[in-house]
């Protein structure tokens, strides 16, 4: 289930969602498609070009990287926090960060 969802996501990043499968007799009938019917296909492929993906987010390295270094910065103050903190417990903490380029 991980697995699906997960490739559920990406599809939906790449600007394409009508590609995820809602089961495998669907995954199946995209894959028979991809074979036979080459205009679909290419249409498809034309969407992921390097132009488009110049333009999703899901293709940013430079800002994933700049957004994870940003919640790796906090994760280290909240520690540091809890270094200073009186009673010397790590707080248990989930951190999110936003898009800022977005």
């Amino acid at each position: 289930k991980l697995a699906s969802r997960v490739g559920a996501s990406l599809i939906k990043a790449a600007n394409i969602p009508e590609l995820v499968a809602s089961d495998m007799v669907q995954y199946e009938e995209f894959m028979i498609r991809c074979v036979v019917d080459h205009d679909w296909y290419n249409n498809i492929k034309s969407r992921l070009n390097k132009q488009t993906r110049d333009l999703l987010p899901l293709f940013d390295t430079q800002r994933w990287v700049s957004n994870l270094e940003i919640g790796l910065l906090e994760v280290f103050r909240q520690q540091q926090l809890a270094k200073d903190d009186d009673a010397a417990v790590f707080r248990k903490c989930d951190i999110y960060i936003e898009d800022f380029d977005s």
